[in-house]
């Protein structure tokens, strides 16, 4: 628990998004309501700051990271990143989900749900 890994996906680090163009565009964006590292909604005791893409014209990311797991992560200076300035990449653009995280989850359920629905091929077939 508490490890943090690259994503499998091509152009996941913030260089390669520049490069690829945003991945969607929210025509009205507004920032997720749950933490996308522990799904922890956002609250008074436990705020969550926004990724800087919901910010900027393209509005290609949505996504929060809570204040709990900013710390737990060592994400970044959370009093820093409090002041609104938009400066914090959330951990999906920057390509460093932990294991925990949302899009990892949906990648180990989705390969679970491929591998149940493969059909079998029978190894001895009788003529």
């Amino acid at each position: 628990r508490g490890e943090i890994g690259r994503w499998d996906v091509a152009g996941a680090g913030s260089a390669e998004r520049e490069d690829m163009g945003p991945c969607c565009q929210y025509p009205h964006p507004g920032p997720s309501n749950y933490c996308h590292v522990c799904t922890r909604k956002g609250s008074a005791k436990n705020p969550v700051i926004p990724c800087k893409f919901l910010h900027q014209l393209s509005s290609s990311c949505r996504k929060v990271v809570c204040r709990i797991c900013i710390q737990h992560f060592k994400l970044g200076d959370y009093s820093a990143l409090q002041d609104g300035a938009h400066t914090f990449e959330c951990t999906h653009c920057s390509g460093t989900c932990p294991m925990e995280s949302h899009c990892h989850a949906y990648t180990r359920k989705n390969n679970s749900m491929k591998a149940s629905k493969a059909p079998r091929h029978e190894s001895t077939k009788m003529p």
